[in-house]
């Protein structure tokens, strides 16, 4: 008779985690993520864990739900989340071996979620801006972390702005948001210009849980329309 050869208590308990994190995330359940944060040390491991799930929607999911996450965790033991940043920018690293596609965009969320991490890590970010294969998410980042803390980046709005010039679209599309919390009624002109660019873009929608296809052009109208 062939033994088989049981799998470890913790391999099977991580699998039942991610698996209900996974269908919690689906259902936009936060309030039951934060409950669940508050009494399993290990959420946020599982999350960022997410983040290398071959499906685009679930690590969008995955990183949505870190802004819930964060600030209960931040209660609990706020150099946790420090260490978690650190990890992320780890993956940045070409020395780390496992490349985090979106580590820069949990960076983002989790400072967003977290405000008081702004001036430890947030500042590291535009270093990102030409680092392939980084340049959506910081960018993204950026926008999302200008959001709470617009002060720490408009000492760099000249920086920033460049980037409307970029050829990549979803950098411009980003471009356009963090400009927007750092404010957009000083180059009003200079984003109106992006109103007629068609280049199609594909981003999370925190409204709805789902990506949305759109264009450069209709996004820009929407912000300008936003601003007044």
């Amino acid at each position: 008779m062939i033994s088989r050869q049981k799998k470890p208590a913790g391999v099977s308990g991580q699998r039942r985690r991610k698996q209900l994190i996974k269908q919690i995330l689906a259902e936009r359940n936060f309030e039951q993520l934060q409950t669940m944060t508050a009494e399993d040390s290990n959420v946020l491991r599982a999350l960022t864990g997410m983040l290398f799930d071959p499906d685009r929607l679930s690590c969008w999911q995955a990183i949505e739900g870190l802004g819930y996450a964060t600030p209960v965790q931040a209660r609990l033991d706020m150099e946790k989340l420090r260490r978690l940043i650190r990890s992320q920018f780890w993956h940045m690293n070409d020395e780390s071996g496992n490349i985090g596609w979106f580590a820069a965009e949990a960076i983002g969320e989790t400072i967003h979620g977290v405000p008081e991490l702004a001036d430890e890590f947030a500042g590291m970010l535009p270093a990102f801006f030409d680092e392939e294969p980084f340049e959506q998410g910081a960018h993204w980042a950026v926008a999302r972390v200008a959001a709470v803390r617009p002060d720490i980046y408009k000492p760099l709005m000249p920086l920033i702005t460049k980037s409307l010039a970029a050829d990549d679209p979803q950098i411009r599309l980003y471009t356009v948001w963090a400009l927007r919390e750092l404010g957009i009624k000083f180059i009003k002109g200079t984003i109106r210009e992006l109103e007629p660019d068609n280049a199609p873009v594909s981003f999370y929608s925190f409204e709805t849980g789902q990506m949305v296809d759109s264009t450069v052009g209709t996004e820009v109208t929407k912000v300008l329309e936003q601003a007044g």
